[in-house]
């Protein structure tokens, strides 16, 4: 297996950047991942899963100026930021920066989610969607080549090390409704969640069954190991599995 491609994003809820290589945080989560937050003024996160505001083209295009430079992201003007996340919005956007771990979903799981670009086609295929397209609606962090279509559906329970780094594929990710709208503009793809768990159902390994309670899953939540400083992943970094020997012993 080797890493085919890796992606951030920074600002919680908003588009994705692609990169070639990338720094980790302490906690081993990608660096910059999610570490800014739209809040409300009482501190309520607004993402897509409040409201389909966020998935337009005015907010891609703020990403698209988003400063940045190879394994950095900033200097950002919170202040700044909030007036123009404001503006788009149409409603007052609080920007805050969670600047050590960021905010994942799965805070027990911080690591990056992986998922196997294979299985990602194969989903896309069943709903019409490229890959980018899916990787848009889903935001995964890494995505591994060298697998089967619902291959890394396997690996819960095994030990991934790359780039000097260890990551435990803990448990599929539920989903929610954000990736059943365009990232880009917010409109609904009709049926996608029952097309969706047609195509993950019929895929999924008999092997992996006893991990769904449901289909409506894609991608794996990963535990990080300890992270030494400087430790930086890379497109096409090679991934080394250890059968069943997770970091949770």
């Amino acid at each position: 297996m080797r890493i085919h491609s890796i992606w951030i994003y920074p600002i919680k809820g908003l588009p994705g950047i692609r990169v070639n290589q990338w720094p980790l945080r302490r906690n081993g989560s990608l660096a910059f991942d999610r570490q800014w937050a739209m809040e409300s003024p009482n501190g309520q996160i607004i993402n897509g899963k409040r409201t389909n505001k966020v998935q337009q083209p005015a907010l891609k295009e703020l990403m698209d100026i988003l400063p940045k430079a190879q394994g950095t992201i900033g200097p950002i003007d919170v202040l700044d930021w909030g007036k123009m996340l404001t503006q788009a919005l149409g409603e007052p956007v609080v920007l805050r920066s969670h600047e050590s771990t960021g905010l994942p979903d799965d805070s027990e799981r911080p690591g990056p989610t992986i998922v196997a670009a294979a299985t990602l086609q194969a989903l896309g295929d069943a709903l019409g969607l490229s890959l980018d397209q899916m990787v848009g609606r889903f935001r995964p962090n890494i995505l591994l080549e060298g697998l089967a279509p619902f291959d890394d559906d396997l690996l819960v329970g095994d030990t991934l090390r790359t780039g000097g780094s260890t990551f435990y594929m803990a448990k599929p990710c539920n989903r929610c409704v954000v990736p059943t709208r365009d990232p880009g503009t917010g409109e609904v793809y009709a049926g996608f969640k029952d097309r969706f768990i047609a195509a993950r159902t019929a895929g999924a390994p008999l092997l992996a069954a006893h991990l769904f309670d449901h289909h409506y899953k894609l991608c794996v939540n990963t535990i990080p190991g300890q992270v030494s400083p400087g430790t930086v992943l890379a497109q096409g970094d090679t991934v080394i599995r250890t059968l069943g020997k997770g970091l949770l012993g």
